[in-house]
């Protein structure tokens, strides 16, 4: 059994020491709502972490495997351009602050594509007061 100034010393380190360890404890890993495939591009949104200082966007074309990195500043979203059309890519983030970085999110994965092209007009009918148009399907 411990003595009374045993006791109140046990439980000062005790809270001291869980206080520092979540005083200094890096950010909690963001979620990664969305990837929405474009044409070269895929637009990201994530939920806010508190305390976060800033977000970096983590990418690559092999789930796991992340060999691009682009900061995004404070906002919790980017659209990661200049990306190949047709190839699958895997995207996480992480949230920074003054105390580290936090782990990466859940990954979201999608694929750019090009935008089909424009229908052809093949045909032009006015009418009474109405136009049909016939084109070719694309």
């Amino acid at each position: 059994m411990l003595k009374p100034a045993t006791f109140k010393i046990f439980l000062f380190l005790l809270f001291t020491s869980v206080f520092y360890c979540k005083a200094f404890a890096a950010p909690v890993a963001p979620v990664l709502n969305m990837a929405l495939a474009g044409n070269a591009q895929v637009a990201l949104m994530w939920n806010g972490v508190t305390g976060a200082t800033g977000y970096t966007v983590k990418y690559g074309t092999a789930t796991g495997t992340y060999t691009s990195s682009i900061s995004a500043g404070t906002a919790g979203s980017l659209i990661v351009t200049g990306l190949t059309n047709g190839t699958l890519y895997y995207f996480v983030v992480t949230a920074s602050d003054g105390t580290g970085t936090s782990p990466n999110s859940n990954e979201r994965s999608a694929t750019p594509v090009s935008p089909p092209p424009a229908p052809s007009i093949q045909t032009i009918t006015a009418g009474n007061a109405t136009v049909s148009l016939t084109w070719s399907p694309v």
